[in-house]
């Protein structure tokens, strides 16, 4: 039976991609219970904002035809069920989900999400407002590096100029305190404050 992801509270846009990239809840997850006694079992405080992610979206995949394992694993039980262990820590920062390359997104206790490439150092960065908008960011951003004509990536604070000349909307719902993001499947803009290698504002659109 197909998921009603436009139930979940998420971006159309997005909502839209997964249902035809056939994302479906195959992966592990747990009750509210199940998952705090994991969290507090590997020393990591059970926010209420975690449990809440986990009963929103625990246990979503996004699997791709080419790819061997989940290219998107949601959720902080499948996370923290993950083999080898995950070993980070930073702060208060919990992750809520993983990504095929190496990227974290994490949750805080007043319930905001940050953002990790793991690769790329520097530790996490503030990018969306809740658990909701960490969840469309994570999407989007698989969308981007999908994107048939590839991307763009140019330094300085140019996705509203971007976006107003090449007539794309803002996505409500996916942006946060460093990352804003405009656009569709067809075409993606986001803009970050840092991050992902970068310690200034940097702005990658689809071509």
């Amino acid at each position: 039976m197909a998921l009603d992801f436009r139930g979940l509270g998420i971006p159309s846009v997005v909502a839209d991609y997964l249902s035809t990239r056939g994302a479906s809840r195959t992966g592990v997850h747990a009750s509210a219970d199940a998952t705090a006694a994991l969290l507090t079992g590997r020393r990591y405080p059970a926010h209420r904002a975690v449990l809440e992610f986990e009963e929103v979206f625990g246990g979503l995949e996004l699997r791709e035809p080419e790819m061997a394992d989940p290219t998107l694993v949601f959720g902080p039980y499948a996370c923290f069920s993950a083999t080898p262990p995950w070993t980070g820590r930073e702060e208060d920062l919990v992750p809520v989900i993983f990504a095929s390359n190496d990227v974290v997104y994490l949750l805080d206790a007043a319930g905001r999400g940050w953002t990790c490439s793991t690769m790329a150092g520097g530790g996490s960065r503030p990018s969306a407002d809740d658990g909701h908008a960490l969840f469309a960011q994570a999407v989007l951003w698989r969308m981007l590096e999908r994107h048939p004509g590839s991307y763009d990536v140019k330094t300085g604070r140019h996705g509203a100029k971007s976006a107003k000349r090449a007539g794309a909307v803002a996505i409500t719902g996916a942006s946060g305190p460093s990352e804003r993001w405009w656009g569709d499947e067809k075409q993606l803009i986001v803009e970050i404050d840092h991050g992902n290698g970068y310690t200034e504002p940097t702005t990658y659109s689809t071509l």
